[in-house]
This record gives structure tokens, sequence and C-alpha cells, in this order.
């Protein structure tokens, strides 16, 4: 078992490992893009305020939209590097197996929350006719996001499955 201070990983050095690793990093790089255009579009909004008394809802809007991406896009990158909420307490306290058993419910049911947001995310994108009032772009850029980053969450659970299914030993899903 790992130390519970230590990221989860996808189990080993072989293609599931290097597909989330390398997809972790692609998204990592994503998040803190649209972190600085995020600080960036805030930033001035906020001069605009101060310096003209001028206000511009899209970029309202559009900080909006990229909060919602962050958000999804970051839940993901969590689940891959493994940074995501634990019963540490709890689990350190069960035997091997019990633990393992642990392991692999948990990587099971971070997958089906992600499927569940994938679903049901693009159900509703799919599914809006109308746009955004300041922009003008289609209303489905709001709901894109937890289509994207509940696949991506379906997607590295299922990278993990291997490790939380394997023997004592196999390596760790957590």
């Amino acid at each position: 078992m790992r130390d519970p201070g230590e990221p989860q990983k996808a189990a080993g050095d072989g293609w599931a490992s290097r597909l989330s690793g390398r997809l972790g990093r692609l998204i990592a790089g994503t998040v803190a893009t649209l972190l600085a255009i995020l600080v960036a579009l805030a930033t001035l909004e906020t001069f605009a305020w101060v310096l003209a008394e001028r206000s511009w809802p899209q970029l309202a809007e559009i900080q909006g939209l990229l909060l919602v991406w962050l958000t999804f896009l970051t839940a993901a990158w969590g689940v891959e590097s493994g940074l995501h909420l634990g019963m540490e307490l709890l689990v350190r306290r069960l035997p091997p197996r019990a633990r393992r058993l642990s392991d692999l419910l948990a990587v099971l049911l971070t997958a089906v929350f992600g499927a569940l947001c994938a679903w049901h995310g693009a159900r509703l994108a799919a599914s809006v006719v109308n746009t955004l009032p300041a922009t003008g772009w289609s209303a489905a850029w709001q709901y894109a996001p937890a289509a994207i980053g509940g696949a991506l969450i379906t997607l590295f659970g299922l990278l993990r499955l291997p490790a939380a299914a394997g023997p004592p030993g196999s390596g760790d899903a957590r």
C-alpha cells in the first residue's frame, strides 16, 4: 500500500500509465492557460471599471464560462493526479484485502460519477438552442465542460482499474 500522502497513478509503466500522464500534462497546461486568461480578463474588467467606470458584460460572461471549464478540467486532472478526497484515516486501518476492495470501489465509483457527468452534460449541451445574452455564443458552451470533464474522469478511473483490481503488490490504484 502507498503512503497516504503519495499521489495516485495508473498502474505500472505500461501504455495506461503513459496515456494517463500525457493527458494529465495536457490538462494541467490547459488549466494553467485558462487560469491566466481568467486572471487577465478579471484584471482588465477591474481596470476598465475603476479608470473608465465602464463595464463589459461580455467579459463577465466569458469569465463565468472559463470558471466552469476550469472546474471540470481541474476535477479530471485531480483524478489523474490522485489529488482527490479520500478516507485515508479509515482506509489505513483496514486489513490489506479490505483496503484493496476499498480502492476498487473508489475507482469504480469515480468512473461511474464521471460517466454520469459526461452523459448528462452531453445531453444538456445537445439540447440547448438558446444563446448567451452578452456574447451571443451558444449556451451549449456552459454545459460542454461537464461532458468533457466527465469523460476524462471516467477515462482516468478506467485506467486505474487494473491496479485496483489486481493482486496486492501489482500497483496501487490510490
